[in-house]
């Protein structure tokens, strides 16, 4: 595999392995040769030597996060133009997303993650798409998120500004209505822009579903052209992180026979003329929440003699055994709260059949898996009662408050959210971890970065001090040290502290 006449060919192998884990992107023998070129532009521009610049690409400073930040711009593909394959367009807009909005109708929620998104085109056509579908638009609940390795082009994306070659695909119509010319190039209108949210992601390093940034439960992933990179391992790992980011009944669209050949665990497919279209048919929870619950630990603060780490705090005062939300409490979702709360569960019959006697932490247990359920299931209303009737048994337990605040972010709802998480930092100050990352993506999408960056820090610190077998709620197979290996392995020592959120 070395480049032959060259002794620096020799670590071509080397770095080609490093880019394959890095990036899940194969290099063919035909590229060797420029890419030991590139590879020696990136170390002289860094003032080192080939196996220097090696070492620092293997390494978790910040100088070597920069040197990937360089790099990988110029070893992927940044092709991408509107409304790019206009078979599998058509085929979005007279099949997939009907079916889709016709499901959703009674919630309005939307959920759609195009993934390796380049510049923006992609999603950005999906955001027109749904304009023209659908009527009422401004009623839903419309989440797209764009994500990309690539930073540079990711940066791109968020200014909406293009050039012809991105409109070589795109009726003449929708470019006049939809952008507004400025010199020689397209700004997209701001409404438009507005739908998609856009991030950096590493399909094949990141953990999935990510519940802190807001990729679970999709409707909706397209993953186009994005395989023909990777090796078939790679490609089924991928595969199968997708599937899991999917709602049971979503779609994945993929570039043409780029799953052919693989067994698609959870996947069922249709062929269509302008393409093949997969499904989640595999029916799990969204998240491992309860998953194992019945069995012998229940992690939240419901017993303070429990051999878990505690939930409660000695920083801040509880609440009286016996408080229930008070009424006074802001109502997100304009349901009958009250009426809910008219009929509080007794602990002895709160469980399914209420034949046999429960404890306290049972009812609760059985109450929440219900609950989980049911919201599953898009039975937000049942799922939300389930959730105030264990919080009339058990008012110091956090569990209901989590699940309540991911239905709110379901529905739309995104003040409610924060309101729910709020409290599970209340209660839980000290080991809230996965509250104070949801809380900070949440008010990062409102523009307070600084607030959003607090919280995260205050997850790390938290994450540093817990003990490294501690289970992190709402998972039940998530620890500690697994969390902070995912989110900040690479990351500089945290900075500030805990806040009132």
């Amino acid at each position: 595999m070395a480049v032959q006449g060259n002794p620096d060919g020799k670590l071509i192998p080397q770095f080609i392995k490093l880019i394959e884990q890095k990036t899940g992107i194969q290099v063919r023998p035909r590229d060797y040769n420029w890419l030991l070129g590139l590879l020696k532009d990136h170390a002289k521009a860094v003032q080192l030597s080939l196996p220097a610049y090696y070492n620092l690409l293997t390494g978790n400073s910040w100088q070597s996060r920069q040197a990937w930040k360089r790099l990988i711009p110029d070893i992927t593909t940044g092709e991408s133009f509107f409304f790019r394959d206009q078979g599998q367009f058509r085929l979005l807009e007279q099949k997939i997303l009907p079916e889709i909005i016709a499901d959703k109708q009674k919630e309005r929620t939307l959920r759609i993650w195009s993934a390796g998104c380049s510049t923006g085109e992609e999603p950005y056509s999906l955001a027109i798409l749904l304009d023209m579908l659908v009527k009422d638009l401004h009623k839903w609940n419309l989440v797209i998120i764009g994500t990309d390795l690539n930073e540079e082009a990711i940066s791109r994306a968020k200014q909406g500004l293009y050039r012809n070659w991105s409109f070589r695909a795109t009726p003449v119509p929708i470019r006049e209505k939809y952008f507004r010319q400025l010199d020689n190039r397209w700004l997209l209108d701001e409404r438009i822009r507005s739908m998609v949210q856009f991030q950096t992601s590493n399909l094949v390093e990141d953990g999935l579903p990510d519940f802190a940034r807001n990729l679970y439960d999709m409707d909706l992933i397209l993953c186009r052209n994005v395989f023909i990179y990777f090796d078939k391992p790679t490609v089924a790992h991928v595969a199968q992180k997708l599937t899991q980011t999917l709602r049971p009944g979503g779609y994945l669209l993929t570039g043409h026979g780029e799953l052919f050949g693989l067994a698609l665990d959870g996947l069922d497919y249709k062929v269509y003329d302008e393409s093949v279209v997969y499904r989640r048919t595999q029916i799990l929870p969204s998240a491992k929440w309860l998953k194992g619950i019945s069995d012998s630990k229940f992690n939240s603060s419901i017993s303070s003699s429990s051999p878990e780490v505690s939930l409660r705090s000695s920083k801040r005062p509880l609440r009286s055994q016996s408080s229930k939300p008070s009424s006074s409490d802001r109502q997100p979702f304009r349901h009958k709260r009250a009426d809910w709360q008219a009929t509080p569960v007794r602990a002895e019959s709160a469980g399914v059949g209420g034949s046999q006697k429960l404890t306290e932490t049972e009812s609760v247990v059985e109450l929440l898996k219900q609950a989980e359920m049911l919201a599953n299931q898009a039975r937000y209303d049942e799922a939300m009662r389930l959730c105030w009737q264990a919080l009339a048994v058990e008012p110091l337990a956090t569990l209901p408050y989590y699940l309540l605040a991911s239905i709110a972010e379901e529905q739309g709802d995104r003040v409610g959210a924060k309101d729910f998480l709020n409290k599970v930092i209340y209660l839980a100050p000290e080991t809230a971890v996965s509250a104070y990352l949801n809380l900070a993506s949440l008010v990062e999408i409102e523009g307070d970065t600084r607030r959003a960056h607090t919280l995260r820090n205050t997850a790390q610190r938290i994450l540093q001090e817990l003990p490294s077998e501690t289970i992190i709620e709402p998972y039940t197979d998530i620890t500690a040290a697994q969390l902070y290996q995912m989110l900040f392995s690479d990351s500089a020592s945290p900075e500030g502290d805990v806040v009132d959120a």
